[in-house]
């Protein structure tokens, strides 16, 4: 009879039970509720690098001495209007790597770890990477809207942080600003809301429509992911 013991001989233990399998990040996850922390480490080594990079870039910054007016950040490639007219399509993404201070890279290093290790959990690295890379022209792109040149990653990290807000919509989180709980759409609208506010009213000189950009990028890039695949 299946599953008895041979006469005189022992029963087989039965294998232990395997632990539960990480979860598989595969091209479908989009449109599954998965229990996201299952298998994410903390470690995201894409963001790790891009972080790697703008460190090295901020050394370059500071021994060409491009911290010390307009024109100089401009030489190192700023967004800036006019040389993207003429031709320098390569300022809207350069910008994502450059910083106009250690307060603005330390800053955006700390959120870009945080958002990155959700991101490269869920994404995989490729597309974590595609949609930095997206957010940021997107985000240069959008800040053409104003005449300042302007530098910094927080137009990608803006769309990382849509991106998150966009798949896990009803996650509790707490923001250092406002340390409240709250649901991650309500997080992400109201800074949106905050950022569309301030870009219409020119405040602080931050580059307001670049972090709106991100976001627009950001939407669109999730929505072709979700859409179905076309067959051949």
């Amino acid at each position: 009879m299946n599953g008895d013991a041979e006469p005189g001989r022992a029963a087989e233990p039965a294998p232990a039970a395997a632990g539960p399998a990480p979860i598989l990040i595969t091209d479908d996850v989009l449109e599954t509720r998965v229990e996201f922390e299952k298998g994410m480490g903390f470690a995201p080594l894409l963001c790790l690098g891009l972080a790697v990079v703008m460190i090295v870039v901020f050394g370059f910054e500071v021994s060409r001495g491009a911290l010390d007016s307009t024109h100089a950040i401009v030489a190192v490639g700023a967004k800036d209007n006019a040389s993207i007219r003429d031709g320098e399509l390569w300022r809207l993404l350069s910008p994502a790597f450059l910083h106009g201070g250690l307060d603005h890279l330390i800053g955006n290093l700390l959120v870009l770890y945080v958002l990155g290790i959700g991101c490269e959990h869920l994404f995989g690295r490729l597309r974590t990477f595609n949609l930095f890379v997206g957010t940021a022209m997107a985000a240069s792109l959008c800040s053409c809207l104003g005449k300042e040149p302007s530098v910094g990653a927080s137009g990608a990290i803006f769309g990382l942080l849509l991106s998150f807000g966009m798949l896990f919509p009803n996650r509790i989180i707490v923001p250092l600003i406002p340390p409240i709980p709250m649901k991650a759409k309500y997080f992400v609208a109201i800074y949106g809301g905050l950022e569309l506010i301030l870009g219409f009213n020119g405040a602080s000189g931050v580059a307001h429509f670049a972090h709106l950009g991100g976001m627009l990028g950001a939407w669109l890039l999730i929505r072709s992911w979700r859409s179905p695949r076309r067959r051949g």
